[in-house]
């Protein structure tokens, strides 16, 4: 008998000990697991306070719930942009675009990286691709960062490859300030901040740079 009383007490014990880990009573404390969606959104909250550490990290605890969120990748990309690892922004950008990211941020982060690799022309497919998809496009995670930049880096770019290419240049200088007025057959207009140049091209440059001062890069 004594025994049995053992193996009850032993068996009731058990049970309790089972309804305590399931929750019991009411007090379960187990909270849902947080969505991929839902990591990156807070992880773009981090970026836009300038903590792109923590942001980074966030991005990637996004992508260890979902492998194929393309916008974990872009955040990643912006974050590795701000710390200066440019390649790892590159190969981010790139993985945002191919998981079908539904914005031009992760064209305008390439278009970017390229002008500071001299790749000029792919500077331009992206700057192009991002212009083609929003004419006014602002990053919303950084609003500073728009369409301004994307002529900026048009003119960069296309003055980087020379020759022909210094008309499209001046299209978007135009762009950016239609009151230039520099013209290539014409030396009485090569004048930037007052001062006159011998040729074209270097009117041209000096124009694109001061509007680099004034607008700034992505």
């Amino acid at each position: 008998m004594k025994r049995r009383n053992d193996i009850q007490r032993l068996l009731g014990v058990c049970f309790l000990s089972a309804l305590l880990l399931m929750g019991c009573g009411g007090k379960k404390s187990t909270k849902p697991e947080k969505t991929a969606q839902q990591l990156t959104a807070e992880a773009w909250t981090l970026f836009e306070s300038g903590e792109y550490d923590n942001a980074k990290s966030g991005f990637e605890q996004a992508l260890t719930k979902d492998v194929n969120f393309a916008d974990a990748y872009n955040g990643r990309g912006w974050s590795n942009g701000f710390l200066d690892l440019k390649d790892e922004a590159l190969s981010d950008f790139q993985s945002a675009i191919a998981k079908g990211l539904d914005k031009p941020d992760a064209q305008v982060g390439l278009a970017g990286l390229y002008l500071g690799k001299e790749e000029f022309q792919s500077a331009i497919n992206h700057s192009s691709a991002a212009l083609s998809a929003d004419s006014d496009y602002a990053f919303s995670h950084k609003p500073s960062i728009n369409y301004l930049d994307l002529r900026l880096i048009l003119a960069q770019a296309y003055y980087g490859l020379g020759g022909d290419y210094l008309d499209s240049a001046q299209v978007q200088v135009d762009h950016l300030n239609p009151a230039n007025h520099l013209d290539p057959a014409n030396p009485n207009t090569w004048t930037v901040n007052g001062q006159t140049y011998g040729t074209y091209a270097e009117a041209l440059l000096k124009e694109i740079q001061r509007l680099e001062q004034t607008i700034g890069e992505p």
